[in-house]
């Protein structure tokens, strides 16, 4: 008699290749994932070490036109604490990276060609007024939870993940709720900001600067 069909072995061999198969491809996945969000952190690196090395330089921050110790660019309305273009989606002018360019620190003045970040979202500097604090910040727009655990575990040395972690306002990299910094007490992992999902797209402030 013709035999049909397989035996519980073949299916356990054509199962176990199919399982290889997907991994294989989730991990590929999860590293391109992982590298566009190392890109971002580059990124982000690299222009807030442009202000600070421009700091060294002159005494002041590239874009504080009137050396009052805050990047022009941001809502100056007192202690609100908001940031201008979070909502718009509109980036900065170009003030502090045509200072930066005069310099030699960065290549290019046009904002657009330092500001499009690899992985989606943009880049700007800003200064603003935070619990009558001065923080000047590297806005990072539409960024990827995954981004923001990624930048909190390289610069804040801080786990989201794990019990007890430092809340999303706390520290340098901090998260952006509407148009102002966060300073409720708040994890990453809350539902209110990433929950679960690595995918969801956030803001965050980068603060360079000392406080």
């Amino acid at each position: 008699m013709q035999r049909s069909g397989f035996t519980l072995l073949e299916l356990a061999i054509v199962l176990v290749i199919i399982g290889f198969v997907v991994s294989a491809a989730i991990s590929s996945i999860s590293i391109i994932k992982t590298s566009e969000s190392k890109k971002i952190i580059v990124q982000a690196t690299v222009l807030a070490n442009a202000q600070n090395r421009y700091f060294e330089q002159t005494g002041r921050f590239a874009g504080d036109s009137d050396n009052d110790g805050r990047i022009d660019f941001a809502d100056l309305q007192a202690d609100s604490g908001e940031i201008n273009g979070i909502s718009d989606r509109t980036p900065d002018v170009d003030d502090s990276f045509i200072e930066l360019k005069k310099l030699g620190i960065l290549s290019d003045e046009n904002n657009y060609a330092h500001a499009s970040l690899a992985g989606n979202g943009f880049a700007y500097y800003a200064g603003v007024l935070n619990d009558r604090q001065v923080l000047n910040v590297l806005v990072l727009k539409d960024v990827s939870c995954m981004t923001a655990f990624q930048m909190e575990q390289t610069i804040d040395k801080n786990k989201p993940d794990d019990k007890g972690a430092k809340p999303a306002s706390s520290d340098r990299i901090r998260w952006i709720n509407g148009n102002s910094i966060s300073t409720v007490s708040q994890e990453w992992t809350s539902t209110a900001i990433c929950g679960s999902d690595s995918k969801k797209p956030v803001s965050i402030a980068y603060l360079f600067d000392r406080f």
